[in-house]
Formats: C-alpha cells, structure tokens, sequence
C-alpha cells in the first residue's frame, strides 16, 4: 500500500485495539507491541483498558476488513478459500498442498482483487489465526473494522406561509453524522478527529411529505410533467409546449408576467427549428434551454451567476454537446427505479440507464427499495428534472433499504466501478462513515479510482453541522465535496433581494469545494415510503448534502461531454473556477469554508 495511507486513526473505536493486535498476528508479528504503539487516549474518550478490551471481545466475531500487502502470493489461496463451493476448494486444496480445513466458506463478504488485495467478511480471533495459518507468513499489510455507511440525506425543511421555518434550536429527530467537536483538519490522507460520536440514524423516513407549500407546488408540478416527457429529445433545444408551459408559468407563486424567455417559448419554436404541434421538445440551433416550474428551483439556479431566477435551465449553446451525451455517471447507492418515466430513452435513442451489480446484502440486483438511489439518479440524469438530459447511468448498489450498507460494500462496488467503467466517467457517492471513525480501506479505493483509473468522484459532504473534514470519504483528497444550498423565496421567482444561504445542517469548512442546490429538491419517486401512490410517474421531495451531489455530478458530465479527456483534476478546475463567489450568506459555515455556488455556464463549463 502507499506509504501515505500507512497511518492509524486518530481515535480507536471499540474493537481497534483488538484489529491491531490481530493484524500483528495473521502478518506473523510477534503480538507483543510496544507502547508506542497505542497513542494517549484521555479517560473521557476510552472504552476501557487494553487488556481488557482484547480479552473481553477475543471470542466475538467482527466485520472486519483484512488487506494484503502489494504482490501477495496470497491472493490465489485466498480465492481458492472463500470458495463457496467447497468440493472446488478440496481439489485446489490437494492440487496446491493447502490445508483442507482452511475452507472458510461463508465467512468471506468480498474479496478484492484488483488495486485493493484482500477479504471481508466477519471473523473472530481464533478465526483469524486459522487463516493465518492458512495464508502465507507477512502477507497482511492491515485489518479494519468494517464499519457502517450512510445516506447522506437529511431533515426536511417546514415552511411557514411559503418560506422555511428558522429553526436554530430545533433538536434533531434523526441525525446521519451528529458531533460537537469540530476539527481543524484539511482535506488530505487519514485525517481524522478525536473525541466524536454519531448516530446511525438519516432522516428520510417521514414519508411522503405534508408541508402543504410543498404539496401545492407538487401538485402543479404533476400537470406540467407529463407534457414536458412526450417528445424526443433535440441535440440543440429545449423547450415546453404551449399546455405544459401554461401550467409551468402558474407553477411560480404569485407570478403574473412570465419573462421574455417563457413569452417566446410559448409563441413557438425559434426561427429555422424543426418542431411539431404539441412537442415538447424540438430542434434548433441556438442556445440550449428548457422551460422550468417553480418546484425546478434548483435547476434554474445553476446557469446563472445571480438572483433573480428566470424560469429556464440553459445547459448548453450551439457549440457545445450541453447534456452530457457520451458519459457515464456510476451511482453507488440505493439502486434505482429503471422504469421511472425520467430514464426512459430519447425518442429514436437507446437505453440511457442501466441497472449494474448490487453489493447490498438484502438484494441480487440494484433495483431500489429505499428510495435514495432513484432520487440521485434523476436529478443527475433525469429527462425533465436532470442536469445532463443526455449522460447515461448505471446504478451500483451498495446501500440497503434503510439507506445503509457497510464499507466492505461500498469498496466492492468501487472496485467494479474501476474494472468496468466506460470514459468519461461521474463516479457519485451521497453516503459516508460516521463522524469520528475513518477507513483506510474506503480512502484507498477512492483514491484509486480517481488516480488510476481518471474518474471524477463526486461526495457529500454530510447534514451534521460540523467540520467535513471529519468525514470520509469527502475528506479523500481528488473529490469533489458538495454541501447543499437554498433559497429563501424559492417558490416565487426569487429576486436580487432574496437571501441565498447554506443548507441549516450542512457540514462545512476547508474540506468543501463547492455548494449545490440541496433543500426542498424535487426528483424521481423510488420507494413507496416517498410518494403515493408508487408509481413511474411520481414524484418526491429531499433535503440533504445527498442531494447537492448530483447537481455537480450533472456538470461534471456536461463538462466532460465537451471535454472527454479531462482529467479529475481538470473537472474539478472546471466546477469551483466557474463557481460564482461570496454570494451565500456565511452563518452557520465553519472558517476556512470556500464560499463557492455551482454555476452551469452554458458558453464555458
């Protein structure tokens, strides 16, 4: 492994002195460690004292994660011992002098055999010293815990007489990351904070929502929408029909003179386009745009450097590809709803989405049962609520129906990402590990997809309130980390004097690079504990940094739609360069936070 990444965390969880002296002793080590070896931990911060721990958790087995050191021999045992068929493993046994009792059966979770070399699965200590014996002597390179991961989705915002509710003493029902010690770390290898707590709890299961304001909107939203998916999509402009835009334009509260933008649209396609009666979408030439209702707040946001909003989302011009034709976004995530009418082909074009592997434990293929996973896709892709209308996606799953899985999850289908990806490529990832814990194994695979392999990976930065540079992997160096963004009056045409702040539980600070539109998010339906009824027509609000990701990832495909060999350097250049600057009200950042708002310029990005 890479020297830069050989480093302990900063706190030791409940078993991690327990990993280590375990490690010491699968590599072959004498298990007799110095004290260096176990850094000062103040009595408020201890679980107890080593021998204790050791002793009292030798015979519980633990999900853990065990790596290989680089070029292990080991590596062709190893799959020859997590065969689940045992009678293959018993001839490969007496084919290479292995051991017949070193089957481990179903003991193994994942094995890993590209860039990352080893297993998960759960194991105790006397487990761990029979595959030692089993492997070959100073192979382990390190043993983690296999930890939790979760959904980077948050509370919902309440609106009161169309605004959202200030509520800076509110207590927090559900909390994804919870901590209130705060680090001074920057974004950089193995950083992570002493002395934090979380809750293993995401917020996202209230149900469909009640907020009337939101229903109202919905509601509207709902009339428009089946206009705005009839037609095919044109390479060079969108727009609404004269039905659907008259249901748009009553769609912004309160407004009565629909801008210039709205009055030609309706009128009909520009000069010199192709189009039929009743399209929604027609041919053209210049500059590419599609009309929006108000419940699209968030995609009118993007093209423009400032307030007030204009109705329309210019994602391109007639130079530029513009939506994101020819890449690929990878969602690791809850899967995603196929058949919702958002991923349904451009007429005359193939099949954009796809379902990919699921690493999940509760399912065989990545179809969603959470809810989460749809509602990334969409925004990211989708055909009337999506930033690249033309990106193509494939949904990996590792989260389960509660919207969490485990690291070994989330690392496997990394791993799958690198092997079988297509560039240009969006890797998006609306999940982390709770406040105070860290993996070397996830930092590591991240890392590798984005250096060896050249995608661009997209995290979340987490609805804690606390430093993001506490939590992984949006502290990985090569991401790009997202926090979420709102707007006061975004329901009504929002003007020059309407405040524009951050989401109330983002997580901040240096470890940010840029805010994305991230409350009151309206997005594809995946789950009937979202809408109802479930179905491939409806819809669903969220809040959360979860929900910021694919705003970037979206752009991040546009980008790379014009530039396809762009390197994940060269796109985050892209997107914080071209962000807009200093125009969100800074309560509630940490210092050191980059005040950066996502800007989809259709004649640069």
């Amino acid at each position: 492994m890479p020297q830069n990444n050989q480093r302990l965390p900063a706190q030791f969880s409940r078993y991690s002195l327990l990993l280590l002296l375990l490690a010491y002793s699968v590599s072959g080590i004498d298990t007799q460690l110095p004290v260096a070896a176990f850094p000062p931990c103040p009595s408020s911060e201890c679980y107890g004292s080593p021998v204790a721990s050791a002793t009292s958790e030798a015979d519980i087995a633990t999900d853990l994660i065990v790596v290989f050191k680089e070029e292990s021999t080991a590596m062709r045992v190893l799959q020859a011992i997590c065969n689940s068929n045992r009678t293959a493993f018993l001839q490969y046994a007496a084919q290479h002098s292995v051991r017949p009792d070193c089957h481990l059966g179903g003991l193994c979770r994942h094995v890993y055999r590209s860039h990352i070399l080893g297993l998960a699965g759960s194991f105790d200590q006397r487990q761990l010293t029979d595959l030692k014996r089993c492997l070959p002597d100073d192979c382990v390179d390190y043993v983690e815990e296999d930890v939790k991961v979760f959904k980077t989705e948050g509370p919902r915002p309440q609106h009161v007489n169309g605004q959202p509710e200030v509520r800076s003493n509110v207590t927090r029902a559900r909390a994804l990351l919870h901590s209130d010690k705060p680090s001074n770390a920057r974004k950089q290898p193995g950083k992570t904070p002493a002395g934090q707590t979380a809750e293993e709890q995401d917020g996202s299961e209230a149900g469909p929502t009640t907020d009337p304001v939101l229903i109202k909107v919905q509601q509207e939203f709902m009339a428009a929408s089946g206009h705005m998916q009839q037609a095919g999509l044109s390479p060079s402009f969108f727009a609404a029909s004269q039905d659907a835009l008259s249901s748009i334009t009553a769609g912004y509260l309160g407004s009565s003179s629909p801008d210039d933008n709205r009055v030609q649209a309706a009128n009909g396609p520009p000069s010199g386009s192709q189009g039929t009666s009743g399209s929604t979408l027609w041919m053209g030439t210049g500059l590419k745009s599609q009309q929006l209702h108000s419940a699209q707040w968030n995609l009118d946001r993007l093209d423009q450097a400032l307030l007030p909003l204009n109705g329309s989302f210019r994602f391109g011009n007639a130079g530029t590809v513009g939506s994101g034709r020819g890449v690929t976004i990878y969602t690791l995530d809850s899967g995603i709803r196929k058949t919702h009418q958002e991923f349904q082909p451009w007429q005359g074009s193939v099949q954009r989405v796809s379902l990919g592997p699921s690493f999940a434990g509760d399912s065989k293929d990545a179809s969603d049962c959470d809810g989460h996973g749809t509602h990334i896709a969409s925004t990211a892709v989708g055909r009337v609520v999506g930033v690249a209308k033309e990106a193509s996606l494939v949904a990996v799953r590792v989260l389960d129906c509660k919207g969490a899985g485990q690291v070994s999850d989330v690392v496997a289908g990394l791993e799958w990402v690198g092997l079988n990806h297509k560039l240009p490529a969006v890797v998006t990832m609306s999940l982390g590990v709770k406040a105070g814990q860290w993996s070397q194994t996830l930092q590591s695979a991240v890392t590798n997809l984005i250096q060896q392999y050249g995608i661009t990976v997209v995290v979340a930065t987490g609805n804690s309130k606390i430093d993001a540079c506490t939590i992984t992997p949006a502290n990985v160096n090569g991401t790009i980390a997202v926090a979420g963004s709102d707007i006061s009056n975004k329901f009504d045409l929002p003007g020059p004097g309407d405040q524009e702040m951050i989401y109330e539980y983002d997580n901040t600070g240096k470890c940010v690079d840029v805010f994305a539109p991230g409350v009151d998010i309206m997005a594809a339906c995946g789950s009937a504990g979202r809408c109802t009824p479930l179905n491939d027509k409806n819809y669903a609000w969220a809040s959360g940094t979860s929900m910021a990701v694919p705003h970037v990832a979206g752009a991040a495909a546009v980008y790379l739609g014009q530039n396809p060999n762009a390197t994940p350097a060269q796109v985050s250049h892209a997107i914080t360069s071209s962000s807009t600057i200093g125009l969100l009200n800074p309560e509630g950042m940490m210092p050191g936070t980059p005040n950066r708002l996502l800007f989809v310029d259709p004649y640069s990005i």
